[in-house]
C-alpha cells in the first residue's frame, strides 16, 4: 500500500534519508515538509509499517528527487509499488514523462532499468564521491521523437583525492561556478 500520510512519515524519512546517506543526495527536513503539504511525497507501507519512500517535483516532466527502499526489504517489489502509484498518479495528471538522476556506482540502476526507464546521459557528480550520475527516463505518454538512448555506466566510487585536499587545506569550502571547476580539475589531476 501506498499513502501519502501517515504520522510517522516525516521522521521516517528522515532517519531512512539519514541511513543511506552514502547513496542518496542530501535533502534538508523542511523540502520533505514542502513536499509533504504539497502531495509529492509517497509513503509504502508494509503489514502497517513505513518500509520506503518517493519524493517527487512537479510540472509536465516529473523529477524524481529521491527513492529509498529499507534495506532488509529491498526486494524490487516494494520499490516498484511505489514508483507504479507516482507512474499512474503522473499518468493521470498528463505528466510528459518521470525523470531522475541514480549514482552509476548503485544497484538501483538495475531497478530502473527493469521498470523500463531508459539512461539518456552521463554526467559528472559532486567531486567528495567521485561518483558518475545516469540520467534515467521513461515516456508516459506518446512522443513524436524517440529518445537518444546510452548504455548507463558503472564502477565505484572513491574519496581519497578529496579526502588528501581536505588534510592539505585545500578543501575548506563550498566552491561554486569556475572554483568548483578549477577545483575539480585539480583534484582530478592528483
Amino acid at each position: 500500500m501506498v499513502v501519502k500520510t501517515h504520522p510517522q512519515i516525516l521522521p521516517y524519512v528522515d532517519k531512512l534519508q539519514s541511513g543511506n546517506s552514502g547513496q542518496l543526495s542530501f535533502y534538508p527536513l523542511v523540502a520533505f515538509e514542502r513536499a509533504l503539504e504539497s502531495g509529492y511525497l509517497y509513503l509504502g507501507i508494509l503489514n502497517g509499517d513505513p518500509c520506503g519512500y518517493i519524493y517527487r517535483g512537479s510540472g509536465p516532466d516529473i523529477k524524481c528527487y529521491q527513492i529509498c527502499i529499507d534495506y532488509g526489504l529491498r526486494r524490487r517489489h516494494h520499490g516498484a509499488a511505489i514508483v507504479a502509484v507516482l507512474e499512474a498518479e503522473a499518468a493521470f495528471d498528463k505528466a510528459h514523462c518521470i525523470s531522475l538522476r541514480c549514482g552509476f556506482d548503485l544497484e538501483a540502476n538495475d531497478f530502473w532499468k527493469d521498470l523500463g526507464y531508459s539512461c539518456l546521459a552521463t554526467v559528472n557528480g559532486g567531486i567528495r564521491r567521485q561518483r558518475r550520475i545516469n540520467i534515467w527516463r521513461k515516456a508516459l505518454q506518446p512522443e513524436l521523437f524517440s529518445d537518444v538512448h546510452v548504455e548507463p555506466e558503472s564502477g565505484k566510487t572513491s574519496q581519497r583525492f578529496w579526502a588528501k585536499n581536505k588534510q592539505l587545506g585545500i578543501v575548506t569550502k563550498f566552491h561554486r561556478g569556475k572554483r568548483i571547476t578549477d577545483y575539480r580539475a585539480l583534484v582530478l589531476k592528483n
